[in-house]
C-alpha cells in the first residue's frame, strides 16, 4: 500500500501502520472474538487532543454478535472528510486493556489482501480521559529473533540490475524490516504482553477526551 494513500485516512490507521512498510500482524488475537469482551468505560464519543487544525472523533458503541462498533470521523482543513467504521474487540488481562483490530477488516477498503490482528492498549487517566497507545515492531522483532515469541521477520528487498533488462530481487544491505508477522498463540502473546516493559511495548500514546457518555 502506498503511504500517501494512508496520508488521506484516520489518524487512528496512521498510528497503527506508520511504522512499518506493511502494518505488524499477528495471526491470532488476544482473545477469543467469537467472545468478546465489552467494555462499557470505553463506550460514548471522543475527540483527539491536537493543536492540528484538523479534527478527529472516535465513536464507540455497542455492535453485532457482542463487538464494540468503532467509528473514525476525520473533518480535515480542506472541508473534506475521513470517516472509517470497522469493529473491535477488548481484551484485559493482567490490569491491562487492548485493542484488538482485525487487518482485513480495516483494509477491505483499499483492496489489500491483509489477514490477522494487529493492537493497541488503552488506559482512563479518568472517566473522561482515554488514552490509546500504539504498538512498537521493536520489542516483538527482538523477541522473536530471541525465541520469546514464534513470529515471522521478512525484509525489503532491492532490484539490482543484471545486463540490460533483467532485475533480480536482492536483499537490502540494510536490512530494512518489510513485514513482522507474530505466529505464537493468544496465551503467550498475553505472558509476552505482561512481562515486557509496557512503555517500550507501547510508547507512542494519543490522547482524548469524552465529549459524549
Amino acid at each position: 500500500m502506498n503511504r500517501w494513500v494512508l496520508s488521506t485516512i484516520s489518524i487512528l490507521v496512521l498510528m497503527l501502520f506508520s511504522s512499518c512498510f506493511c502494518p505488524l500482524t499477528s495471526v491470532n488475537p488476544l482473545s477469543d472474538p467469537q467472545h468478546p469482551a465489552y467494555d462499557e468505560r470505553i463506550e460514548g464519543a471522543w475527540q483527539l487532543a491536537s493543536e492540528d487544525e484538523d479534527l478527529v472523533f472516535l465513536h464507540f458503541g455497542k455492535g453485532e454478535e457482542k463487538k464494540t462498533q468503532m467509528v473514525s470521523i476525520e473533518h480535515k482543513n480542506n472541508g473534506k472528510i475521513d470517516l472509517l467504521t470497522f469493529t473491535v474487540f477488548p481484551t484485559m488481562a493482567g490490569g491491562q486493556s487492548y485493542l484488538n483490530f482485525n487487518i482485513k477488516e480495516l483494509f477491505k477498503e483499499f483492496g489489500e489482501e491483509l489477514s490477522g490482528y494487529t493492537f493497541m492498549k488503552y488506559r482512563f487517566t479518568d472517566t473522561n480521559t482515554l488514552m490509546l497507545y500504539q504498538i512498537d515492531e521493536k520489542p516483538i522483532i527482538e523477541a522473536i529473533k530471541s525465541g520469546k515469541l514464534k513470529g515471522e521477520v521478512t525484509y525489503k528487498q532491492t532490484a539490482a540490475k543484471q545486463g540490460r533488462e533483467n532485475k533480480a530481487l536482492q536483499p537490502n544491505k540494510n536490512k530494512s524490516i518489510k513485514c513482522v508477522k507474530i505466529t505464537d498463540s493468544s496465551n503467550n502473546l498475553i505472558k509476552y504482553f505482561q512481562t515486557v516493559d509496557s512503555k517500550k511495548l507501547f510508547p507512542k500514546p494519543i490522547l482524548l477526551k469524552r465529549i459524549k457518555p
